[in-house]
């Protein structure tokens, strides 16, 4: 099992083969990799932005109980996947036409379950893939990603899209804080990854913040929902 230093740098990697640099790295603590390019001695730093600010989630019962049984059953097959449930309506809110069927949701469920197998086996590792549903159905489309090593089942409405701005911010500000203390590099740079799709709630990225000036010359985000790469600033 890879640690979590492994992972860190498989993702810097990935964004400079994305940035074709061609590099070295080595890696320390503070900052977390040193690599030379250009005579010049970067140094590397890797965070994570995660979920903050006034965003509860207050799910309606019937869907909460809908997306747990969906899972039950998924996991007993399949290990390895992320499925979104997309609802237009507000998470409390339960459509009028979610009615029982003799006290079950499963023609729901099946209708969800057999897509999701149909598809799943098709995906490659982290391969995301948006697939509508029908009118009858109350959710809108399932969202599919296969991940090695996570095995959930959720959903959100539109009220669940988390602003990624603030978010972001704050992660900048943290690691400015601890640059102070890094070992003397000519330049820094700071690679923020974001899991875009989490059980119950999505950080919408089409509204990234602008950032003029940092003690970092390059800020990257990577996105490993999606495996995209976005710049943030680049002096």
């Amino acid at each position: 099992m890879y640690r979590q230093k492994d992972i860190e740098k498989q993702i810097v990697i990935k964004v400079l083969k994305h940035y074709k640099i061609k590099c070295e790295l080595e890696s320390q603590e503070s900052p977390d990799f040193i690599t030379f390019i250009n005579n010049k001695t970067i140094g590397i730093e890797h965070t994570k932005c995660g979920k903050k600010g006034k965003h509860s989630i207050s799910f309606s019962a019937d869907m909460n109980k809908i997306t747990q049984n969906i899972r039950k059953q998924l996991s007993q097959e399949e290990k390895d996947f992320i499925v979104i449930l997309n609802t237009p309506f507000q998470p409390i809110y339960t459509p009028p036409y979610l009615n029982k069927r003799n006290n079950s949701y499963e023609y729901i469920e099946d209708e969800i379950i057999n897509l999701v197998k149909g598809n799943l086996k098709f995906l490659h590792i982290n391969q995301l893939k948006k697939i509508p549903l029908p009118p009858s159905n109350p959710f809108s489309e399932i969202i599919l990603q296969k991940r090695t090593g996570h095995t959930c089942v959720g959903y959100f409405g539109q009220a669940n899209y988390v602003p990624i701005e603030e978010n972001l911010k704050e992660a900048i500000t943290r690691k400015e804080k601890c640059s102070l203390s890094f070992s003397k590099c000519d330049e820094y740079w700071l690679i923020i990854e974001i899991n875009s799709f989490q059980e119950n709630f999505a950080y919408d990225t089409t509204k990234l913040p602008t950032i003029k000036n940092s003690t970092f010359k390059r800020i990257i985000l990577f996105d490993s929902a999606t495996g995209k790469i976005m710049k943030l600033l680049h002096i």
